[in-house]
């Protein structure tokens, strides 16, 4: 199990190099791929559960009224 660990590091943290100093378009799409994967893995994690400025949250700005820092209505 380390020994895996291990390795797998090692190789990340080679593959993280040569992404970084070759640059240019490497890197922008390895950093879209990462990004895209880190958001589909987010969305896959919080479906079905409410989270805050989800849609309970959505028209809180709408209307005449906006908020006041004091909290009064008025």
């Amino acid at each position: 199990m380390f020994k895996t660990r291990l390795l797998s590091g090692i190789l990340l943290v080679i593959i993280a190099l040569a992404t970084i100093i070759s640059g240019d378009y490497v890197l922008f799409f390895t950093l879209l791929a990462v990004s895209l994967i880190g958001m589909r893995e987010l969305y896959r994690a919080m479906k079905g559960k409410a989270c805050a400025g989800g849609p309970q949250v959505k028209g809180w700005y709408s209307g005449s009224q906006q908020p006041s820092l004091s909290g009064s209505t008025a």
